[in-house]
């Protein structure tokens, strides 16, 4: 918005005019990847919130700054208690770009301040210009993917097709490398931005295939197989996307998949590496700061050799991994293997690692790549081309594996889980010990002290058509949920459908049954929280096969 202030100046009584061209700072979200709510404007301070977007939590945020130019503009960033990982926004540094002063850059971390006890995030934008773009994080949207293809179309190698065509229309991208010679190679698939918000996700697959192209050997080996955005809409229109509605995309690796894009990841999965994959990484961000680290699928169901081999990857990558941006082999033990047993509850079976190692028996992972800093509240500050050596060295620990020379690491580690014989866990309990004995689980709670520490889920093994099982329970439940999980026939794979009961247990009865109302196969789930006591369960057979 324009104003214009006359002044009227008397010389030898002629009154002479003059115009000077003033502007009123105004902020919108009308750019790319654009994000912000509830804007106000107080002077030099611009206050605005984070766009949920369909999902549970907020975290990207984009936005313009008109006319201010040569003005220092103080922004706040409120409801900052809704943002995903909010205890770490410390290590957040957003990025700006005056409109005629190409690149992005990052904002001075000293003019940042993160006010927890206020729920918001301060920091100071230095405008060069009468327009700058501010957002949370680089932006990587359809421009930036479109330069980044024009960069590397022209290889022999390289061929660039439209998978199929988002709910919203919108083309959703296939990157196939090979050289197209020789059949049994393996078949190495690549995912980023199922959480379209997650930009550096699009940086490491840059430097994947950067890697790839420049020692092209590989392709003697493997085929490579790349959607660079999961979450097409999203990317488009500058959701975050974690758990939009009405299923996260990373939740969504099943059967009968709801999302189109995930529907012809699994299609082109089956017609162009023929119903292969022997390596799966998808491409994530987590919270704003730490080390890189890879998650493997649900541990307690990977076997004891398999586990060695994922142990024995992540422990390679940390040797290939850029020292700004490091992946200790200690934060996959120690984050990796969390996250792999608390990400995800009834769909524990619907991400894109557990389902690709459930389908094909792939050496799957998701990798996780910190947005600012490399390590922590007080780590270097990362740029695009650190988040692209994470790609580089990523391709380095896959080269090593192709060889057949991953790191010996000796004793397989401990996953520190249970690993039972008819069920297996689908989150870590909390305060509660578990034993088998007779094909009878016996679930004891220990140390009960407030809500939530006696909690256990548990996934059966076995398929079944109609669940029973006997019972015996000394104490008392807050709550037992029953999901029956519907599968098909092979491989029991997730169709996506299930079905949730609530459960009365109690002393007084010793067994319960109950048949699907639409399904005909299934697995069974309990969800037990607030036990006080024991309680000992043993599923009935026959299973289906």
């Amino acid at each position: 918005m324009k104003a214009v202030t006359l002044f009227i100046i008397a010389i030898g009584g002629i009154a002479l005019s003059s115009t000077e061209e003033t502007y009123a700072v105004n902020v919108d979200k009308n750019l790319p990847m654009g994000n912000a709510e509830d804007i106000r404007i107080e002077g030099d301070v611009v206050h605005f919130a984070a766009q949920k977007w369909g999902s549970p939590r907020s975290m990207w945020f984009g936005f313009r700054i008109n006319g201010a130019k040569g003005k220092k503009i103080t922004c706040i960033w409120e409801r900052t208690n809704e943002a995903l990982g909010s205890n770490s926004l410390g290590a957040a540094v957003p990025v700006y770009r005056a409109f005629d002063n190409d690149p992005f850059k990052r904002i001075q971390p000293s003019a940042c301040e993160y006010q927890p006890e206020h729920n918001r995030f301060v920091f100071d934008i230095p405008c060069e210009s009468n327009e700058v773009h501010v957002y949370y994080c680089y932006p990587y949207g359809p421009t930036e993917l479109d330069a980044f293809f024009s960069s590397i179309q022209d290889s022999e190698f390289v061929r660039i097709s439209t998978l199929t065509k988002s709910e919203g229309g919108r083309p959703s991208k296939l990157l196939e490398i090979s050289d197209k010679r020789g059949k049994g190679k393996k078949q190495v698939w690549y995912t980023a931005r199922a959480h379209s918000g997650e930009v550096t996700g699009s940086f490491v697959l840059e430097g994947i295939v950067r890697n790839i192209l420049a020692d092209p050997k590989i392709l003697k080996k493997a085929d490579f197989y790349f959607v660079p955005f999961v979450d097409t809409d999203g990317v488009w229109l500058g959701y975050y996307g974690k758990d939009r509605e009405p299923r996260d995309f990373n939740r969504d690796y099943c059967l009968d998949p709801i999302r189109p894009e995930i529907d012809a990841i699994l299609e082109a999965v089956r017609s162009k590496s023929s119903g292969r994959v022997d390596y799966s990484f998808d491409l994530h961000a987590p919270t704003p700061g730490g080390p890189v680290y890879l998650v493997p699928p649900k541990l307690s169901i990977i076997s004891e050799d398999e586990w060695k081999e994922f142990c024995k990857f992540a422990a390679i990558l940390e040797e290939f991994s850029p020292e700004s941006c490091p992946a200790p082999f200690s934060e996959f033990l120690k984050r990796g293997i969390g996250g792999a047993m608390n990400w995800t509850n009834a769909n524990y079976d619907m991400t894109n690692t557990t389902f690709f190692y459930r389908a094909y028996g792939a050496l799957s992972f998701t990798l996780e790549t910190p947005y600012h800093r490399g390590e922590g509240m007080s780590g270097k500050v990362l740029e695009p081309n650190d988040w692209r050596k994470v790609g580089h060295g990523l391709t380095e620990a896959l080269r090593a594996s192709l060889d057949g020379k991953l790191k010996e690491i000796g004793e397989t580690v401990d996953r520190g889980i249970d690993i039972l014989s008819e069920w297996h866990l689908v989150r870590s309990p909390s305060k509660v010990k578990l034993s088998e004995a007779d094909e009878t689980l016996e679930i004891e709670s220990v140390e009960v002290k407030a809500k939530g520490d006696s909690f256990v889920w548990l996934a059966s093994n076995a398929v079944f058509e109609t669940v029973s099982f006997d019972y015996e329970l000394e104490g008392t439940i807050r709550q037992c949920q029953l999901s029956l999980k519907e599968v098909g026939a092979s491989n029991a794979l997730p169709t996506g459908r299930f079905e949730t009961y609530n459960l009365e247990l109690d002393a007084s009865s010793t067994s319960f049954e109950k048949s699907a109302e639409k399904m005909k196969r299934f697995r069974v789930l309990l969800r037990i929280d607030g036990l006080n006591g024991k309680l000992r369960i043993k599923l009935r057979y026959p299973a289906v096969n």
